[in-house]
């Protein structure tokens, strides 16, 4: 089967609404045809509106491609968190092995090298060096080698790495940037994803023919409460959004709890403990019981199960409180020592002795000779003693910025007062959409109100430059 009539059968011209009966335009097969036809491509869309599909089955069609030329194609997949980078993993392995009336969607030596790529952070691809890891191996003078570069999660990096990254992607390489620009920004400088986006919109710029935005949810469940409630916080409806929450929604089958909005204003009331405590009581216990038993590999899997997601990192509603609350839950008393065996991680600086990045999650484990800090690094678990970890911080909570590219089954989200001023639209809907299942939103509904109908500011000039910049 040759690469047009691959790109036709996997992502067909057109596909039934279901809504309307009627076939519409299938924004996916747009996206892969602007990518075929450009070396940069820039894909955008909402959770579950299948960023990662699209872009598996665009990488097979490019494999094709280079097959029928008698060329190799090198890809590299990265996205800037490890967490991320194992997720779109995850997400291509899993796409790679489709299938369609039992039979495999992709042909079968196609779905066997996307499965067998590899997936890493954008800074551990260009090759930190130097004490710092601010400087790169690769660079303008010496390019990277791959053919296409994917990057995920795009919203996540900041304007002097995505620069550090265009200097090294070579001139004839394709470049496909994907992500969710109504997330929030990097946590350094700049919202490139949102800037391009943005700048995208007017006709006369020259990036409007390289941005395709997907638009129809395929991953939520029917029933799903979480995409009409990210839907109407994105568009900036807070009437719809406290309706929704207030309504709350159970499971069709098990009747359990999947929207649940615990409004109270006092984050140490007796009602909202519980609640917390009743969402991260059984994955926290699982994920300790395997870390004692030294499973890493389980430990780090239980853990995905809940997150207490909070705007502020100190105080009452910050996620430093509520680390100290759920260790007490968890061992029984106060923490004793910083690496006792079930203690959740997370890096906050990238390390190039280590190899860890910014943002990779851990755990920390039990070994006959004491604790070893447990990290998935691409396919591998590798073990780190304690003495090697310098910027770790406790992650059972963790603050809505450090969660991007994250997504964790039972998502809690801990809403500071309205009179914070780190509250906002992008902050709510990113930490709404790191949940795959069930979400908890503690707070009020005034600040609820008063996060959706405050928009964050993007004041690089970065959007203007775009939109007037010659081809």
């Amino acid at each position: 089967m040759g690469a047009e009539d691959l790109l036709g059968r996997l992502l067909p011209a057109t596909e039934l609404n279901p809504a309307t009966h009627e076939h519409d335009p299938n924004t996916q097969h747009q996206a892969a045809r602007m990518a075929l036809s450009s070396t940069l491509g820039v894909i955008v869309g909402g959770p579950g509106t299948g960023k990662t599909h699209t872009i598996a089955r665009l990488l097979a069609v490019m494999l094709v491609n280079a097959s029928d030329r008698g060329t190799p194609l090198r890809i590299a997949l990265a996205a800037p968190t490890g967490k991320a980078a194992t997720r779109l993993r995850e997400a291509i392995i899993a796409a790679s092995g489709a299938t369609e009336g039992g039979r495999a969607i992709l042909p079968t030596e196609i779905a066997e090298h996307l499965t067998r790529l590899p997936t890493t952070t954008v800074h551990r691809l260009l090759g930190p060096r130097g004490p710092n890891g601010t400087r790169f191996v690769h660079d303008a003078t010496n390019p990277l080698p791959h053919d296409v570069v994917v990057i995920d999660e795009t919203s996540m990096v900041s304007l002097p790495l995505m620069a550090r990254l265009l200097e090294a992607v070579r001139s004839d390489a394709t470049l496909l940037l994907v992500g969710d620009p109504d997330q929030l920004e990097s946590i350094e400088v700049g919202s490139v994803l949102a800037n391009v986006v943005d700048a995208a919109r007017l006709v006369e710029s020259p990036l409007h023919r390289h941005v395709v935005r997907l638009n129809r949810p395929r991953r939520q469940q029917a029933g799903s409460p979480i995409a009409p409630l990210t839907d109407a916080i994105r568009d900036n409806k807070p009437d719809d959004v406290v309706a929704l929450l207030r309504a709350g929604a159970n499971d069709a089958v098990t009747g359990l709890p999947l929207l649940t909005f615990v409004e109270h204003r006092d984050p140490n009331s007796a009602t909202v403990l519980a609640a917390v405590r009743a969402a991260v009581s059984a994955p926290c216990a699982a994920s300790l019981a395997a870390a004692l038993d030294n499973r890493a590999t389980d430990a780090l899997h239980e853990l995905t199960g809940v997150r207490v997601l909070c705007a502020h990192k100190r105080g009452p509603f910050g996620a430093e409180t509520w680390n100290r609350t759920i260790e007490q839950w968890m061992l029984g008393h106060a923490a004793s020592t910083r690496f006792y065996p079930g203690r959740a991680l997370l890096i906050t600086r990238n390390d190039p002795r280590t190899q860890l990045a910014n943002g990779d999650t851990g755990v920390v484990v039990a070994q006959p000779d004491g604790t070893r800090a447990a990290f998935r690094i691409g396919d591998e678990v590798r073990l780190f003693a304690p003495a090697q970890l310098d910027s770790v911080e406790t992650a059972f909570a963790m603050t809505i910025h450090k969660s991007q590219g994250s997504e964790y089954d039972t998502v809690v989200v801990v809403l500071p007062p309205e009179t914070s001023p780190l509250i906002g639209r992008e902050l709510l809907y990113t930490a709404v959409t790191r949940t795959t299942r069930r979400l908890i939103v503690v707070g009020t509904t005034e600040a609820v109100r008063k996060a959706v109908q405050t928009p964050g500011s993007r004041i690089t000039g970065l959007t203007s430059a775009l939109a007037s910049a010659h081809p």
